[in-house]
């Protein structure tokens, strides 16, 4: 039975060495800009040098993901950044803009390519149109039955990644409109607001109906292992070192050790996430939501509230380099405290009540409150390796010959506004000589 690879997600430079340090195979992560997960801290051009170096000792694969739709207007960035990363040894570059494909099969031949869950890969016949076109790796879509992923695992000839831990979106493969819809904040630029995680209305009640239980799928791994899966993924690039470093862990003994499955799950009971479904993969999707979106171990309430002070109950017992999350009756602006030994006593009477001192709480009696870290672990801050400079921009000729190749680097001389409304009632409020359409629902 072949291994295969353990990949993690890298969002910061703690969380890279917790990784290593915890048996990653490979690790992915993205630069300030063209990357999925806009909000992670992500890396400067001279971080990611260092981290290839680092990687080079620690004998890890590092993928950059440059996973975002493009806009033309930024075309001239993006040939700056592809320039950039054909000057370093990455391994691969994950991408869901068919463009990028293009630009880099043509002007940047020699970086592999790796297609991103976000271009919905889902079957045999994807399968065989990636590796036509020069795909090294495809990353499949969750939403894969077990059977479906047998069949493209016996059919396929290019390499295989799949998810196994981590958070799930309720839109097919993460290709979802629901952010940038409310709000301008597309999740395909690397801008989600995640509303899946909100409380929303149906009529009869106030609940959250699109929020998924996170993916665990260390049970099915042994018979994952079996087909011609290359790699697999944990999710998690907005998550902390301290859950890449226990995740791995678990992964990383299950994959080594087969018979060792239920001690790898015990694990992680403490990767501070959600309720776990393993989704489609499991057979069943029924209980798949979560009426709890939150993060973190509940382990109890807010008891007593004063200026300087608040008194939980917790069902575990903290102690200082703890990290929880208070978390009001309404869902929105929890806070987060690192216990400390100054700021932390437990009660003399009852073991499970912790008075933590903490200037103008905002709390209230009955707020929630989760485990979000345990601190047992610390991981470097700063790398200690440094890369060669790079060159940060492609010379102009170049990037203007690419530019005219690939048509007009000049912008639109003209704007259109489409104003779209969903009831008749909207006609007699609007002014038709300020836009141009006016869509009816």
């Amino acid at each position: 039975m072949k291994k295969p690879e353990l990949l993690l997600p890298v969002g910061n430079t703690e969380a890279f060495y917790a990784a290593a340090e915890a048996g990653a195979d490979a690790v992915y992560l993205g630069l300030r800009n063209f990357n999925a997960r806009g909000r992670a801290k992500n890396f400067a051009p001279n971080q990611l040098q260092s981290i290839l170096k680092e990687a080079k000792q620690k004998k890890l694969n590092v993928y950059l993901t440059l996973n975002t739709l493009i806009k033309n207007s930024e075309l001239p960035d993006l040939l700056d950044t592809l320039y950039l990363i054909s000057q370093t040894s990455i391994s691969a570059v994950i991408i869901q803009d068919l463009g990028v494909y293009y630009l880099l099969s043509k002007f940047f031949p020699n970086i592999p390519i790796h297609a991103s869950t976000q271009m919905g890969f889902h079957n045999s016949a994807g399968a065989d149109f990636a590796h036509n076109h020069k795909f090294e790796r495809i990353i499949l879509a969750r939403e894969l039955t077990w059977s479906e992923l047998k069949r493209i695992s016996n059919k396929s000839k290019i390499e295989l990644e799949i998810f196994a831990h981590g958070a799930l979106c309720y839109s097919f493969s993460g290709s979802c409109l629901f952010s940038s819809y409310l709000g301008g904040m597309s999740a395909n630029r690397g801008l989600c607001r995640q509303p899946c995680r909100r409380a929303f209305d149906t009529g009869t009640r106030s609940d959250y109906i699109f929020s998924l239980k996170d993916n665990q799928l260390l049970k099915q791994l042994p018979e994952i292992m079996k087909l011609n899966v290359s790699s697999i993924k944990i999710e998690g690039r907005m998550k902390s070192a301290e859950y890449v470093y226990q995740v791995a862990k678990a992964y990383r003994l299950a994959i080594d050790h087969p018979d060792r499955i239920e001690e790898a799950e015990k694990l992680l009971n403490f990767d501070m996430g959600r309720q776990k479904t393993s989704y489609f993969m499991g057979g069943s999707v029924s209980d798949a939501i979560t009426h709890n979106p939150f993060t973190g171990i509940s382990i109890g309430q807010v008891e007593d509230v004063d200026n300087n002070s608040i008194t939980i109950t917790s069902s575990l017992e903290l102690t200082a380099r703890n990290r929880i999350r208070v978390q009001p009756a309404n869902g929105t602006d929890s806070k987060a405290i690192k216990l400390k030994n100054e700021n932390l006593v437990q009660d003399k009477n009852d073991k499970q009540k912790f008075h933590i001192s903490i200037e103008n709480p905002g709390f209230s009696v009955g707020d929630k409150v989760f485990l979000i870290g345990l601190g047992e672990q610390r991981f470097k801050n700063k790398f200690a390796l440094e890369g060669k400079k790079l060159q940060l921009s492609m010379p102009y000729k170049k990037k203007q010959n690419i530019i005219q190749k690939i048509g007009t680097s000049k912008a639109l001389k003209f704007q259109q506004l489409f104003i779209r409304i969903d009831s008749p009632a909207w006609l007699r409020k609007i002014y038709f000589d300020k836009f141009d359409f006016l869509i009816l629902k």
